[in-house]
């Protein structure tokens, strides 16, 4: 006899439980906009990990695999001479030059 599922509430309490020290990002269900978990993840190569979520709404519930890549460096004390990536440096903070009352006071 095939067990009935939880409730996606239940399904939700059950994940809130089962949090881990490295959490998934956060994304929606592509299908309903609804709330998903992480069930497995792996590291592909240096810069891509696959991600396997299932959507946690009881009319829904399809699973789907997402990607995660690094794609530029903002910033580092060192970098490996073979990794390819850009280095981004995120820009200076500059100030609005004074309005020009205030110049001319």
């Amino acid at each position: 006899m095939k067990q009935a599922r939880g409730s996606s509430t239940d399904r939700r309490a059950a994940v809130a439980v089962k949090k881990s020290r490295h959490a998934a990002p956060k994304v929606q269900c592509p299908n309903c906009s609804g709330d998903v978990h992480c069930i497995r993840s792996r590291q592909m190569t240096d810069l891509i990990r696959e991600i396997t979520y299932q959507c946690l709404e009881d009319d829904c519930g399809i699973r789907f695999v997402a990607q995660l890549i690094a794609v530029r460096i903002i910033r580092s004390a060192w970098l490996r001479e073979d990794l390819d990536l850009p280095v981004v440096l995120p820009p200076q903070k500059t100030h609005p030059p004074p309005p020009e009352e205030a110049r001319a006071a």
